[in-house]
């Protein structure tokens, strides 16, 4: 890379700098470099130049553009097809470019058939057939740029790979396209990548300046990385939360291909990453998968040093969590791998870096463009054996299914169904097997997902039965199983994350094969909601469990509807059923006959049980009419969000709000906290974050609790209100303790790095389960019979003394799934999680941790709802009509 010089500084050589780095031949290392190599490229094929208007590097290219050069490329070329998959929440296309020699195009029906047949070998009739679908497949690589919206340079790298793929006339590359299928995606992430560049361009002068400490380094909140409801996609393709994930998956199950690599960008100080990975892999991997990486690694390798290029492998980036554009897949049979490129947001078109160097946009999409050709090249020269070793995959995964020590995996719906639909919509979306048992049926070796000995366990009919004896035996293994293997203690990401237990369904493992028939599931399984017969109108009102992941939903839209509803806050039985505390009771008193044709469908569309009653005087338990029955307010929500909030956590609460339960609530600035009227609402959400100064919004918060108000802290937020924080409430963090029986043991005086490393490590929390035992008697508990599993990236939590009710508290020995020494999990011991804390008229809720994460732990998503919900006070009509400063 140049060097920086005095002469640098001046903003018209940069900019020359920039636009001559990739429109002609540089020197970079020991050799030179063009953007585009190859001797001559097709008259016919317009230049990426000529279509946005510069070349690549001398300005950020938006989503607009990009789509039409994917369309001009298309239409030019007869090597490119480019099609649309899907939209962005914000409406944005979503698209790909597939590119092979025009006959593989044609045949594309055939190769798909081909693939599926490696991908299931059930499906094949002979050895022959198998060999013969090895020598006729093309090898197919996907390449996947700009998850991350401000890693922007792999974008700009995707356009000039099309275009060399798609015009260059050397006889190589048509060679490589007849033995190759290359599928890319030039943006994942088109909402979070516009955003970046918009702002950008309306920072960045008529030169950029490389100047670290400008503005146009130092991107506003929540920056470009989320998409639009400020999600992490990179951490999504296993929970399948956002449009974006869902739609491309659903064309990666299509393409199949044996080699993805995923180009991202880190630190502008770093240089350049490739695989292999670091440890810790996932148990569930084959050797080729690590094997591999170093295949692709070395070729990746070559490609660098010819131009003297910097690059590191094997460090930091893991292969563990399975929700990465690696990781997931590496787990569908592909050779998945991350590649980082020195840069992110605040390298703009130009930084400069510690060492004197100037970093460019131009050389960071000429690293990405080198990369991306070298795997593919790297991928046909290894064809053969690529192709093998996915076929052997899922050869293995089934082999291994039948003969490993779980044969099956059995989800038990419960009283809600719709949760458990939920989990199965999810697994059959990713090309897992599942199946519904007809008839009930015996295992008499089974572990529950809660720890404990093998037991003869009684399953009823509806039970939903995931086999390990099927082609992505090694997927489901790595999503359900209750806690992977570990045998390393420092990870990239998080350490647990185990379906049945962050969805709070009941699941077990069996080392048996289950008998008793099953039908296979192809949709979801449809569990219907109980309603009463049309035309019914109860003259007392009608009974909802609040149990189901509808039910939240359900009641927004009847309170939306100014229907009275009450909430009990006892169990009971009426009409010889159990309703348990949280049931809601709509009273028919002053409805309307359309009201009640409304209600039952509105509880068919969330799936809620919906019974009605003309009878008021229960069997047991509080009468209908007794004050054990609360009415519940409209729920007004100010969810506060900018500078000090962490953008991951305000975008799981605005998606869950939004998209899930459809509550309305209005974003409210933190800087505004202290001069809002918050009058308008009657539940406010401090997300997490890392707020510098909440001492101003002291008063008004105060005001708003005493008046009625529930505040809700989560994580970050809640520690922030409780005392070594604003002071809102004398809570106080719970302090550390070691483990019970075991003496202090005095710290040496000097440590080596490698001790202290480990030290680090073995104090650290990676994202681990913990299991949580609730009061069932408060509100902020209902719906849950004693328990739930909850996700901690922290030991902080809150000391069981001081004031308010602890409703979630840790219990000892509450480890469930992922990474924790025992002295770190004992730090939780007889702490709580979950706190209410009375402080006037109104509530102080406390979440030591994010009950939203990732918007993938939807079992603790009660919690926050029962907070958001079920406290809540009318906000007074007069202030509905105050105009908010």
């Amino acid at each position: 890379m140049r060097q920086r010089s005095a002469s640098v500084r001046s903003l018209g050589l940069q900019s020359a700098l920039l636009i001559g780095i990739f429109a002609a031949p540089h020197a970079v290392g020991q050799a030179e470099f063009r953007f585009t190599p190859g001797q001559e490229y097709r008259p016919e094929v317009p230049t990426v130049a000529a279509l946005i208007g510069h070349e690549i590097g001398a300005g950020y290219v938006d989503h607009a553009t990009v789509v039409r050069v994917c369309d001009a490329l298309d239409e030019a070329s007869d090597r490119i097809e480019s099609k649309r998959y899907g939209a962005t929440w914000a409406g944005r296309p979503l698209l790909l470019s597939i590119v092979s020699s025009p006959e593989n195009l044609a045949r594309w029906p055939a190769i798909e058939n081909d693939l599926a047949r490696l991908e299931d070998p059930r499906l094949r009739t002979s050895d022959a057939e198998r060999a013969a679908i090895l020598a006729r497949t093309p090898i197919v690589v996907w390449l996947s740029f700009n998850v991350h919206g401000n890693e922007a340079s792999g974008t700009e790298a995707a356009l000039p790979v099309l275009y060399h793929l798609a015009a260059c006339k050397d006889e190589s590359i048509s060679k490589l396209l007849e033995r190759c299928v290359v599928v890319i995606d030039p943006c994942l992430n088109p909402d979070g990548r516009d955003r970046y560049v918009t702002w950008y361009r309306n920072q960045v002068g008529m030169s950029p300046n490389p100047d670290p400490n400008g503005l146009e380094h130092d991107e506003p909140w929540p920056g470009g990385r989320v998409n639009h409801y400020w999600f992490d996609l990179n951490r999504d393709w296993a929970f399948l939360t956002q449009v974006e994930t869902r739609a491309r998956l659903a064309q990666y199950r299509k393409y199949r291909p044996q080699v993805h690599a995923d180009l991202h960008e880190m630190s502008y100080d770093e240089s350049y990453f490739f695989f292999p990975a670091a440890t810790p892999i996932h148990d569930t991997f084959p050797p080729s998968t690590a094997r591999f990486g170093k295949v692709f690694g070395a070729g990746n390798a070559k490609a660098f040093d010819r131009y003297g290029w910097t690059y590191y492998t094997g460090e930091h980036f893991d292969l563990f969590y399975p929700g990465y554009g690696d990781s997931w897949p590496s787990l569908n049979g592909a050779i998945g791998m991350t590649y980082e490129q020195a840069g992110h947001s605040r390298s703009g078109l130009a930084v400069e870096r510690s060492d004197g160097t100037v970093l460019t946009l131009a050389e960071r999409a000429a690293h990405h463009f080198t990369s991306a050709l070298a795997t593919i090249e790297t991928a046909v020269a290894n064809r053969d054996e690529l192709l093998e070793s996915y076929a052997r995959f899922f050869e293995d995964a089934i082999w291994t299914g039948q003969n490993g020590g779980v044969k099956e995996i059995v989800l038990v719906p419960g009283e809600d169904r719709a949760r458990t639909a939920d989990l199965v919509t999810l697994l059959l979306a990713q090309g897992i097997e599942a199946s519904v048992a007809t008839e009930g049926f015996v295992v008499d070796r089974c572990r529950s997902f809660d720890g404990g000995q093998a037991i003869e366990r009684r399953f009823g009919p509806g039970a939903i039965r995931v086999s390990m004896a099927q082609p992505r035996s090694h997927l489901v293994q790595a999503l359900l199983e209750p806690r992977a293997t570990i045998r390393e203690n420092q990870f990239y990401d998080i350490s647990a994350w185990s379906f049945p237990l962050a969805f709070g369904v009941e699941a077990y493992s069996c080392e048996v094969v289950p008998t008793g028939p099953s039908e296979p599931l192809r949709t979801p399984p449809a569990f219907e909601s109980v309603s009463p017969a049309a035309g019914e109108s109860p003259s007392v009102g009608y009974l909802v469990p609040w149990n189901s992941f509808g039910a939240p939903r359900f009641l927004a839209s009847v309170l939306t509807r100014e229907l009275v509803v009450r909430v009990a806050g006892e169990p009971f039985v009426l009409d010889g059923r159990a309703h348990g505390r949280g049931t809601l009771f709509i009273t028919s008193r002053g409805m309307r006959a359309s009201d009640h044709e409304w209600l039952r469908t509105s509880a068919r569309d969330t799936g809620v049980d919906l019974f009605a009653t003309s009878n008021g005087l229960t069997e047991r338990g509080p009468d209908l009419g007794s004050g054990s029955f609360e009415i519940l307010a409209k729920t007004s929500i100010a969810l506060v969000a900018g500078d000090g909030t962490d953008a991951n956590c305000v975008g799981a609460l605005r998606w869950l709000l939004e998209q899930r339960y459809g509550l309305p609530f209005t974003l409210l600035a933190a800087e505004n906290l202290g001069s809002a009227d918050l009058r308008r609402y009657n539940v406010i959400v401090l997300p997490d974050g890392f707020y510098r100064d909440l001492t101003r919004a002291k008063d008004a918060l105060q005001r708003f609790v005493e008046s009625g108000g529930v505040l809700v802290g989560i994580r970050s937020g809640a520690f922030a209100l409780a005392e070594g924080g604003l002071g809102l409430v004398g809570v106080k963090a719970a302090a550390s303790k070691k483990p019970e029986g075991k003496p202090e043991e005095s710290k040496p005086t000097w440590q080596t790095l490698a001790q202290r490393r480990l030290e680090s490590a073995e104090n650290n929390l990676p994202g681990t389960m913990f299991r949580l035992a609730l009061d069932p008697a408060h509100p902020l508990a209902f719906g849950y019979d004693s328990g739930v599993a909850v996700l901690m990236d922290s030991t902080r939590a809150f000391a069981l003394d001081g004031p308010g009710i602890r409703i979630g508290v840790f219990p000892k020995d509450s480890l469930l799934s992922g990474y924790a020494s025992s002295e770190v999990a004992a730090r939780l011991d007889d702490s709580a999680y979950l706190a209410d804390v009375r402080v006037g008229d109104g509530h102080v809720v406390l979440f030591a941790g994010d009950p939203t994460f990732r918007g993938f732990v939807r079992g603790q998503n009660g919690l926050l709802m029962n907070a958001l919900m079920l406290l809540a006070k009318p906000v007074p009509a007069a202030a509905l009509q105050t105009k908010p400063r």
